[in-house]
């Protein structure tokens, strides 16, 4: 079995016996902010990496991948400009992605099963409330009263919708929004020298 990693196909296999718990320290470290990561590292990206492939229903699929592409792995394999990830890196993007799961998985697309409407209804995750319970909305942030689709549900009652490209953009659009990106800076550089010329 392979995941598609940019232009890679990564083979998913050995390292999958592997993955378990992490402790709760580190999870609580994690979501305590004492594991702070800086502007280019790698982990934060993985985070998200490992949202987008839970949203799909690939964790498992996901976490061993990136074990097995760290660098005491059984297939190291660079990421890009960041390089092979190290062990330290990929365990701490687990013990982030485990964290996030422990708050509710904020932000996270998912289908809640109406009870009271009798079917399936497209939400987002806002928050968690200390007894576990979830607030869902039409939009990931509350914005007014409009966007409440349950208050406190049933955390059993909601999973992920598989929504392509929530947490990770598709490669098709990452390219489009370089080039978009790119024209926007030489036509913001033209405009910023004929303002200084004049």
């Amino acid at each position: 079995q392979a995941i598609r990693v940019g232009s890679s196909l990564i083979a998913v296999g050995a390292e999958k016996q592997k993955i378990r718990s992490l402790s709760p320290a580190m999870v609580a470290e994690v979501a305590d902010g004492a594991l702070s990561f800086g502007a280019a590292s790698l982990v934060p990206l993985l985070v998200n990496f490992l949202k987008e492939y839970h949203v799909q229903g690939k964790d498992e699929e996901i976490q061993a991948m990136l074990l097995d592409i760290s660098s005491a792995g059984h297939r190291p394999q660079a990421l890009g400009s960041w390089g092979v990830p190290s062990t330290n890196e990929v365990r701490a993007a687990l013990g982030a992605f485990e964290a996030w799961k422990a708050d509710g998985r904020p932000f996270m697309p998912g289908l809640y099963e109406s009870r009271t409407h009798g079917h399936t209804l497209p939400c987002f995750v806002m928050q968690q409330h200390p007894g576990g319970t979830l607030d869902l909305g039409v939009h990931p942030v509350e914005s007014t009263g409009a966007n409440i689709v349950r208050r406190r549900a049933d955390p059993k009652l909601v999973r992920p919708r598989g929504e392509q490209g929530w947490f990770v953009p598709p490669r098709e659009g990452l390219a489009s929004a370089s080039a978009t990106a790119g024209a926007d800076a030489g036509v913001a550089g033209a405009g910023g020298v004929a303002a200084a010329g004049g």
